[in-house]
């Protein structure tokens, strides 16, 4: 629970920083006030008193400043202190800002986009059981004066290695098909 109560009077600090501020004013102007009293009952003149009360309570804008560190976070005290600032840059300039904000819904869109087909096609596993195990198969060949790599494997090809296969659990053929679309004739397909 004192956790909680620390937390939250952190959090408050952020937002009532100005009435923060002048409460611990009003109480360091107290605190040299007594010093002062008690340094002009010793007997010093009212100028000396106050100087010899500055010197002994010490650096007054160093101690403000300690106290403002321990009741915000100073890393969302300067968020918030640069988002208002950033705002206002904004609001004088519609025209950029309109570009700007343009600019990143389009970026965030594109990059939403490209992650969610890479996402799809890269990331996630395939919807087929043991997906990390499956393998393809092409031919390479080799003749004189002819070498390429061949994309689908003859009907014979496939069969023969269906009936000599140790290594895989089962084999599968697909059929590519390709269509070339010309201009007057039929469509013919591959």
């Amino acid at each position: 629970m004192p956790r909680l109560h620390a937390w939250l009077h952190r959090l408050l600090g952020l937002f009532q920083k100005k009435s923060r501020d002048a409460e611990m004013a009003e109480e360091i102007q107290q605190h040299l006030d007594l010093l002062t009293g008690r340094n002009i009952a010793a007997g010093m003149s009212a100028s000396d008193a106050r100087n010899t009360a500055l010197r002994q309570f010490g650096g007054v804008e160093q101690i403000k400043e300690t106290a403002r560190e321990q009741r915000v976070w100073m890393w969302a005290d300067e968020f918030l202190r640069d988002m208002r600032f950033g705002a206002r840059m904004l609001a004088k300039v519609p025209g950029f800002t309109a570009v700007a904000i343009l600019t990143l819904a389009l970026g965030i869109g594109a990059n939403t986009a490209i992650f969610s087909v890479i996402d799809s096609v890269l990331l996630k596993p395939l919807p087929y059981p043991n997906a990390d195990r499956l393998v393809v198969l092409r031919e390479h060949v080799r003749q004189p004066g002819y070498e390429h790599d061949q994309e689908a494997v003859t009907p014979g090809d496939f069969s023969d290695w269906s009936k000599r296969n140790t290594a895989f659990a089962g084999m599968a053929g697909i059929v590519p098909r390709s269509f070339d679309l010309t201009g007057a004739g039929p469509a013919s397909s591959d």
